[in-house]
């Protein structure tokens, strides 16, 4: 409305002459629905890196590998990856600094409903976004995986040198960032400034009034892991029938650095449905005025909810500098491997992976500093309802936080996992001399600061009463005839990863197998340390009505 037509209005009303009917007097005035809907993905990867050997055999019938790797003056970098989706949004009706009628004055009348907001209708925000980033790997050695198929078989003949290599995988950070509102706000807004003498109001007064509902859906995905390096031989065997290994490596003045992985979800500063903040809806009442309908700063019949679910993944990459074995076979076959390791001057640091989600919304109604009627004397007449918040329907929250943190193992020795349908035989040594290994620290956190539905905080209701003045309607800061629900569900994971500097070795067989191990290990001069776990949960929440410092 033009600074012309309200002066227009105000002046008119201020003489007692203005009679306007069944209209609605409103700064957004709208029949029908808002609604948005985003889908945000990304992914972001970096590639690999490879300055040693990498194999890969896959065959129907039977496979014969030999292999002879030597990496030597080798320094290996991938790239760093970010993955970011962000959205600031609002989807429904907004009014600062409203006036909408400032004096009704003795034969003035509005019969039509009054607001800064009229809605009748629902405001709707979807929200999907995933964020993946994963940093390549990097491998300085020896990277071999065979798979025979039914009645085939394998035979690898594996060697692999690294001798003075310097691996370092990139970060991985994947980010969603929300912070949006829903439906109605009123700042700040001026319905009725003053009815006096014999003035009448008779429909519904509110800062926000709607007849209809808010919601808000948001899911959120973030997923990062950094790369692997390997600076020593990974080995796979997957074979239908007999698998034979022969495996050789040397590692010596190897340094390896897996990157950090970060991944966060955040909502922040999303409300759902009305909220009115130092607005006035009826400042004074000091005549004969009437005011028949339902009076409040949030008006509204219909529901609020918000359905937020948020995931977040961080693995940080795995570091080796020794060697990796994996070797499983079907009924009927077998498993003969001859494993030798040399791990010497090697420094394994595996990345710290962080895993976060924050939720700080509120849900339905709002009304901060609000002053409903100041003065009713004479012989006014309040029969409606009166209340900051005034609502039929629900307000309900679903939120459902998952974080997974997990850091990269640092193997600096041997490590055999055999699984054999049949016999196995396991023939290994491994010497590990001056190896330091640290895996990085995990760190899985939730956050949840939230209410729900209705909080009135310095509300005036009605602050004096004199003469023969009524009120027949019901009064309070907060009037509500519905449901407040709050379902949180949070899981923080965090582990950390195993440092290796000598031998692990696992066999497994079936019935009727039978298992030959030779195992010979040395450790010398080694420092091995796992990283630090740490998980949190956080929850600080209201569900129901709350009044601070009010006058009713």
């Amino acid at each position: 409305m033009s600074r012309i037509l309200r002066l227009l209005l105000v002046i008119g009303l201020a003489l007692g002459s203005t009679s306007i009917g069944s209209a609605v007097l409103a700064q957004n005035n709208q029949t029908g629905d808002n609604s948005s809907e985003t889908d945000q993905s990304g992914s972001a990867t970096s590639g690999d890196a490879v300055g040693g050997q990498v194999v890969g055999v896959v065959s129907a019938g039977d496979s014969s590998v030999d292999a002879t790797n030597r990496s030597e003056d080798v320094d290996i970098e991938t790239g760093d990856t970010t993955g970011s989706n962000a959205v600031d949004n609002f989807t429904g009706q907004l009014s600062v600094d409203t006036i909408v009628a400032e004096v009704i004055d003795d034969g003035g009348e509005i019969t039509g409903a009054t607001g800064a907001n009229i809605q009748d209708g629902d405001n709707t925000t979807d929200i999907v976004q995933a964020a993946d980033a994963t940093s390549g790997d990097g491998v300085g050695g020896q990277v071999i995986g065979v798979v025979t198929s039914a009645g085939g078989s394998a035979d690898v003949v594996a060697a692999n040198t690294s001798e003075d290599v310097d691996i370092e995988t990139g970060d991985a950070d994947a980010d969603n960032f929300l912070e949006a509102f829903v439906g109605q706000l009123a700042d700040n807004a001026v319905i009725t400034q003053t009815i006096a003498g014999a003035g009448v109001i008779s429909g519904d007064t509110a800062a926000n009034l709607q007849t209809g509902d808010n919601e808000l859906s948001s899911d959120q995905s973030a997923t990062a892991a950094s790369g692997d390096g390997v600076g020593g031989q990974v080995l796979g065997i997957v074979s239908a029938g007999d698998a034979s290994v022969d495996a050789t490596n040397s590692s010596t003045d190897v340094d390896i650095d897996t990157g950090d992985a970060d991944a966060d979800n955040d909502v922040f500063d999303a409300f759902v449905g009305q909220l009115s903040e130092g607005s006035s809806v009826i400042d004074q009442d000091p005549g004969d005025g009437e005011i028949s309908g339902d009076t409040a700063h949030n008006l509204q019949d219909g529901d609020n909810s918000a359905d937020l679910v948020q995931a977040a993944d961080a693995t940080s990459g795995d570091g080796v500098g020794g060697q990796v074995i994996g070797v499983v076979t079907s009924a009927g076959g077998s498993a003969d491997v001859v494993a030798a390791n040399t791990s010497e001057d090697v420094d394994i640091d595996t990345g710290d992976a962080d895993a976060d989600n924050d939720i700080v919304p509120f849900v339905g109604q709002l009304a901060d500093n609000a002053v409903i009627v100041q003065v009713v004397a004479g012989e006014g007449v309040i029969s409606g309802d009166t209340a900051a918040n005034l609502q039929t329907g629900d307000n309900e929250l679903d939120a459902d936080q998952a974080a997974t943190a997990t850091t990269g193992d640092g193997v600096g020795g041997q490590v055999l996992g055999i699984v054999s349908a049949g016999e196995a035989s396991v023939d290994a040594t491994n010497s590990s001399t001056d190896v330091d290994i640290d895996t990085g620290d995990a760190d899985a956190d939730n956050f949840l600061d939230t209410f729900v539905g209705q909080l009135s905080e310095a509300a005036v209701i009605e602050q004096l009463i004199e003469g023969d003045a009524e009120i027949t309607g019901d009064t309070a800061a907060n009037i509500m005839d519905g449901d407040i629900t709050s379902d949180v569900a949070q899981s923080a994971n965090a582990v950390s990863g195993d440092a290796v500097a000598g031998q692990v070795a696992g066999v497994v067989t079936s019935a009727g197998g039978s298992a030959d191990l030779v195992l010979a290990n040395t450790s010398e001069d080694v420092d091995a340390e796992s990283g630090e776990s740490d998980f949190d949960n956080d929850s600080s929440e209201f569900v129901g009505q709350q009044i601070v410092g009010p006058d009713v």
